[in-house]
């Protein structure tokens, strides 16, 4: 089994697909991607919606993320 890594290169669509309760992590630092975002965030690369959501604490977020992918292998 390949462990995925996220990282600011993927989709915010691709980390809501492959992150187990991703959309709760979000908005644990702040943010719904799904709302307040604007159109189109699902083919946003992450690091484009950190701007543009405007993502506090986007490390912890992305180590949030990896652990709850880590998690479920």
């Amino acid at each position: 089994m390949t462990e995925t890594i996220i990282t600011g290169d993927m989709t915010v669509a691709e980390t809501l697909q492959s992150v187990p309760d991703a959309l709760r992590l979000f908005q644990a630092h702040g943010i719904n991607p799904i709302t307040d975002c604007g159109p189109n965030i699902h083919s946003l690369w992450l690091e484009e919606a950190q701007d543009r959501c405007q993502i506090k604490g986007w490390e912890a977020l992305l180590a949030d993320l990896n652990r709850a992918v880590s998690a479920e292998l």
